[in-house]
């Protein structure tokens, strides 16, 4: 048995099924195959069931909209390139270090000026 290796989302940001059947293949991930409107080539999923009850019920009721079919599936949302976000994530923090550490400086500088000036005053 196969088991879900990562936790994809659709388009949408609800979370795709662990494993589903369609057409009579498992599907433990998003596929490219033919979805249920037929059309293959873009990789989509079932989502969650219950996901796909809350969906329903949220839905406005318009004719056509908040079928099961239509909210049973969707297209897969990109992979993340978790390498790219950690090094994203790696810059951010440092440049908030480059800026603590001038902020401290500035500060530091400041300090000192008062520190002179206070001097003086008691001169007077």
């Amino acid at each position: 048995a196969s088991f879900r290796t990562e936790h994809r989302r659709t388009e949408d940001g609800r979370l795709c099924a662990g494993a589903f059947v369609h057409n009579g293949q498992t599907y433990t991930g998003c596929t490219e195959e033919e979805n249920p409107d037929g059309v293959a080539g873009r990789e989509w999923c079932f989502v969650e069931p219950s996901l796909v009850k809350h969906h329903i019920a949220s839905e406005p009721k318009e004719p056509g909209a908040g079928t099961e079919a239509s909210s049973s599936w969707g297209y897969c949302a990109p992979r993340p390139d978790y390498n790219e976000l950690r090094q994203a994530a790696y810059d951010a923090a440092k440049h908030k270090e480059l800026q603590a550490e001038k902020m401290l400086g500035d500060l530091a500088m400041a300090r000192r000026a008062a520190e002179h000036t206070l001097d003086d005053a008691k001169d007077l």
